[in-house]
This record gives structure tokens, C-alpha cells and sequence, in this order.
């Protein structure tokens, strides 16, 4: 999928601009630019999202989540309450904020 800007404010200390990759139902991948970024950060960790949009046209501001893991430059976090409710509300979001994605079917 496309990506988009997000600012990823862990655990009340100042936020990051990254690239939010791989949008599910249950949570996203973070890219920041550089692994120095997130020293200190670990599992557990809470995040706070808010997309870069203009005033009036945020999608997702204040999006509570939780740390699932670190690898590099990544971040897997988990949406704290649910963010889409199903993946019909996820695919209508992404059409909404005119993002393209690819459908990837469940490993279950």
C-alpha cells in the first residue's frame, strides 16, 4: 500500500515523524527513518498516532496503540481499541484518504 506521514509520540516523550506501512484491522507497521530514533523505545511501549493532514481532514489523530515489536528501523504496533472494526471499515478508510492497497489473504 501507499504510505503515509504519521507522528508516533511514545510513552509521553517527544514524537517522531514515520511512515505508517501495512494498515490491518488490528494495528500497523512504522517505519522511521534511521534505528537511532527509537533507542529506548521496547516492547510495551504505548504510542500515540496522529496522520499529518491538515486541520480538519485527520483520519487518524490521537490513535492510542501498544509496542509488539522492533526490528530496526520497524515497528509493529497494535491499535489499543479498535481503530476499524472489520476489514470492509479498513478497505472504505483507505479508499476515503485515496490510499492504494493490496489484499493479502489471512494465514489463518
Amino acid at each position: 500500500m501507499s504510505p503515509f506521514i504519521v507522528s508516533a509520540t511514545f510513552d509521553s516523550a517527544h514524537s517522531h515523524l514515520c511512515l505508517a506501512r501495512n494498515v490491518g484491522v488490528g494495528g500497523l507497521l512504522l517505519e522511521f527513518q534511521t534505528e537511532s530514533e527509537l533507542s529506548g523505545v521496547s516492547d510495551g511501549f504505548r504510542c500515540v498516532l496522529t496522520d499529518m493532514m491538515p486541520e480538519g481532514y485527520h483520519t487518524m489523530q490521537d490513535v492510542h496503540c501498544s509496542v509488539e515489536w522492533l526490528y530496526r528501523k520497524f515497528v509493529g504496533v497494535a491499535f489499543s481499541r479498535p481503530f476499524f472494526m472489520n476489514h470492509d471499515a479498513l478497505l472504505e478508510w483507505m479508499k476515503r484518504v485515496r490510499m492504494s492497497y493490496r489484499l493479502v489473504e489471512n494465514a489463518d
